[in-house]
């Protein structure tokens, strides 16, 4: 179990923080975005989240994207596997499970010997020649997703098995007071320059209602 957070304001973020910790501490990732380019920094550590940190990396017209992480796959201190996931000009977060033999599918495409499955997720949504919407019907397993294209989008998703709430712009896996919980199978658009969060399409899945089995 991990945590996706996300808000323009630094105390809101801190809030957040704070009620999504106890879903997994293990590291963190702060993601700071240009809300008027789209370009991103991240910056990674293995502890909980490190608020001094966070100060010094802090600038007022930033957009800012947290990942707390638990791992699925094991306690392995690896930088690549903290979350969000760069894959050409692409990132990231994702919380949930893919299924495994989607993921040895996959890993037979991508000639890539790994059972991460959040490297396999973004290298198949990077390389798919489909829209987003179709290459979504394609996937087996949990998600909810915020993905970054560099300079382009970011687009929030999930399937009925994962959630995440919202409020404007800001986003928690854990539900606070006045947050709703993003509606599953449809995209999202994070527009950062009129900081609204956009209804754009909705998508199907290989399970709906999702169930897990292998």
């Amino acid at each position: 179990m991990c945590s996706i957070i996300g808000s323009f304001n630094k105390e809101v973020i801190e809030y957040l923080v704070n009620e999504n910790k106890y879903r997994g501490e293990f590291s963190f990732s702060i993601t700071k975005v240009d809300p008027e380019t789209y370009t991103t920094e991240t910056y990674k550590k293995f502890c909980k989240f490190d608020n001094n940190y966070f100060n010094q990396v802090y600038e007022k017209r930033f957009y800012y994207l947290i990942h707390m992480q638990a791992p699925t796959i094991g306690l392995v201190k690896d930088p690549d596997r903290i979350h969000p996931i760069k894959y050409n000009d692409y990132k990231l977060l994702h919380n949930g499970v893919l299924k495994q033999k989607w993921v040895d599918k996959q890993k037979k495409k991508d000639k890539i010997d790994s059972n991460f499955d959040t490297l396999h997720l973004i290298t198949y949504l990077a390389n798919t020649d489909l829209p987003l919407q179709k290459a979504l019907e394609e996937i087996d397993g949990s998600y909810v997703c915020v993905l970054i294209k560099e300079k382009k989008f970011i687009k929030v998703f999930r399937n009925d098995s994962s959630i995440i709430h919202y409020k404007g712009t800001d986003l928690s896996s854990h539900k606070v007071k006045g947050m709703k919980s993003l509606p599953s199978f449809k995209i999202f658009n994070l527009d950062l320059k009129n900081r609204e969060l956009k209804e754009e399409s909705d998508f199907n899945s290989i399970n709906k209602p999702f169930f897990f089995t292998n």
